[in-house]
């Protein structure tokens, strides 16, 4: 299994939205960095996924970067050395 970092954008927090979060929705920044939301139903959840990926801001999925970490192995050998 591969591990992943990610740097979530701060568009956001910024207010640097290319539009505004779906109506009724409750968005927070978690402590990762991610956003969030607390919705009732499937279908509020599915509107906001679907904004957050595409239309919320610039970034992909609101990830300003992703870099490939490696496999566990490579990243025990990693820490092992530091």
């Amino acid at each position: 299994m591969a591990l992943d970092a990610f740097v979530y954008c701060d568009c956001f927090e910024k207010h640097n939205l290319r539009s505004d979060p779906p109506a009724g929705v409750i968005v927070k920044v978690e402590p990762s960095g991610e956003i969030a939301c607390s919705v009732a139903d499937e279908r509020a959840w599915s509107t906001f996924l679907s904004w957050k990926k595409s239309k919320a801001c610039l970034h992909d999925g609101m990830i300003l970067l992703q870099h490939r970490l490696g496999t566990n192995e490579q990243v025990d050998l990693l820490r092992a050395e530091l």
